[in-house]
């Protein structure tokens, strides 16, 4: 083969490779074409290099197809956020409530290292404990009376007991306006039921909620509110109109005789429902600080930080003190406090 190769001119010359592939003589390399189309047992070039072509493209589809799927078994999903490029756009400005501090569910161990949830708790289960060792009934008919001449004619009531009793529905109204800005997914209970159920338990209702909260002094913007809060708690006239209840309150309560003093000591002494509903009044009243100097916080109005040089001021700590007045301070805390940034 190797001779016949060399008698071929230089231009027709076929390399030994490829003549080693086509078994065939010179003469019919010459004459190739007509000898193809005439000899059914000669293989055609053109035809082996597109099975040739095909096959390797075949290969190629394969082994890339395996590094593909190789590379989709061997990748984890990634829990990282995606970080922006150099030339992606700045992300947006967080958010009053997207700044908050991740705060860790408030179990006994934390309550018992805070003084005014410790307080909190031990008063939650002294009032619940007491109430069966107070004078009285709840089903006297005597109360029942009582409720129903003051619903006829208010001023039939005892002024002191008034004060008190009306209290008790002006202190929720309070609450709501102090508790609901921080009231988004708080755990480890939610805080509508509780601060609802304060309308008509008093701080039987409100003191789980209080006592295990977590703290929510951080900023929180006003659109992430809900309806009420947003609209009605966060308005100024909901706060004017809950002063103005305060005031007029004080103004029975300074309308009253020595003789009411001394007609309510025996209406304490003989009826569970005034002795509760004092006890309670008293227990809010003298919890109210916690909530309203977390509100003072989240509002710019109290330094809520550890370190010394961003203690609590003087004129801060006075202002909270003047807030904590009963009914009339909470009250004028919540018409006269900052409001919150909408955004």
């Amino acid at each position: 083969r190797g001779a016949h190769s060399v008698a071929l001119p230089d231009h027709k010359r076929v390399p030994q490779a490829g003549l080693r592939a086509l078994p065939c003589s010179p003469r019919s390399h010459r004459h190739g074409n007509s000898r193809r189309g005439s000899d059914p047992a000669q293989p055609d070039l053109r035809a082996h290099k597109s099975q040739t072509s095909s096959m390797r493209s075949l290969i190629i589809v394969l082994v890339a197809a395996g590094h593909g799927a190789a590379a989709l078994v061997a990748k984890k999903p990634s829990l990282r956020q995606p970080q922006l490029s150099s030339g992606s756009p700045s992300p947006r400005r967080a958010r009053p409530s997207q700044l908050r501090r991740a705060a860790p569910t408030m179990g006994l161990a934390d309550v018992a290292e805070r003084p005014a949830r410790a307080g909190m708790a031990l008063a939650y289960v002294g009032f619940a404990s007491a109430i069966a060792t107070f004078p009285g009934d709840f089903s006297n008919p005597a109360d029942t009376q009582m409720i129903m001449d003051a619903i006829n004619d208010p001023s039939s009531l005892n002024p002191v007991f008034f004060f008190v009793f009306n209290s008790l529905g002006l202190l929720p109204a309070v609450n709501a306006a102090l508790l609901l800005p921080g009231a988004k997914a708080q755990r480890p209970l939610p805080a509508a039921p509780f601060v609802a159920s304060a309308f008509f338990a008093g701080f039987g209702g409100l003191g789980p909620y209080l006592i295990l909260r977590e703290p929510r002094p951080e900023p929180v913007a006003r659109s992430d509110l809900g309806f009420f809060p947003r609209y009605v708690s966060e308005s100024r006239l909901y706060g004017l109109g809950l002063l103005a209840g305060a005031i007029g309150l004080y103004a029975t309560l300074a309308g009253a005789a020595p003789t009411d003093y001394a007609g309510y000591q025996d209406l304490f002494a003989s009826s569970k429902l005034v002795s509760v509903s004092t006890v309670d009044f008293c227990i809010l009243s003298l919890f109210a600080f916690e909530p309203i100097k977390e509100d003072m916080s989240r509002r710019g109005w109290w330094s809520d930080s550890q370190s010394s040089s961003d203690a609590p001021s003087s004129a801060e700590v006075a202002r909270l003190a003047a807030f904590c007045l009963p009914v009339v301070g909470p009250a004028s805390y919540v018409a006269l406090r900052p409001a919150l940034e909408e955004e």
